[in-house]
């Protein structure tokens, strides 16, 4: 019986199976009304990330959009967002002092701003 089902299972790697025409026709039709069923064009709607995308691939090319502009405006939304909570940080770490929580991040914008300056090259600000 094993050598049947093994016999059975080799076939199907070379390709010997032909479903029935009917079975075919039949099974493509109810799948295909199961897929027309559940796109639902409200739920597509409620997606104004992806009509944006879709809006700028009609104005620039897919490929560009995709490969060039998408990562950019990405990029650009979570520097602003990093950049917003570093400066929070920053500005909240003004007058931390030593065995504050906030002390390092103020230690580190103070060798920030040397290092900048130092490049600067400017000995008076360097100074001050």
């Amino acid at each position: 019986m094993s050598h049947g089902i093994i016999r059975q299972l080799n076939s199907l790697k070379s390709g010997e199976i032909n479903p029935r025409a009917d079975w075919v026709s039949k099974n493509r039709g109810i799948l295909l009304s199961q897929i027309r069923n559940t796109v639902d064009p409200a739920v597509e709607r409620k997606q104004p990330s992806r009509n944006v995308w879709d809006t700028m691939s009609i104005i620039f090319s897919p490929r560009l959009v995709n490969h060039a502009l998408r990562p950019m405006v990405i990029l650009l939304i979570v520097s602003l967002v990093g950049t917003s909570g570093w400066i929070a940080t920053v500005d909240a770490a003004y007058e931390a002092l030593p065995g504050d929580m906030l002390y390092t991040a103020k230690r580190a914008v103070e060798k920030t701003q040397v290092a900048v300056v130092k490049v600067i090259g400017d000995q008076k600000t360097e100074t001050k």
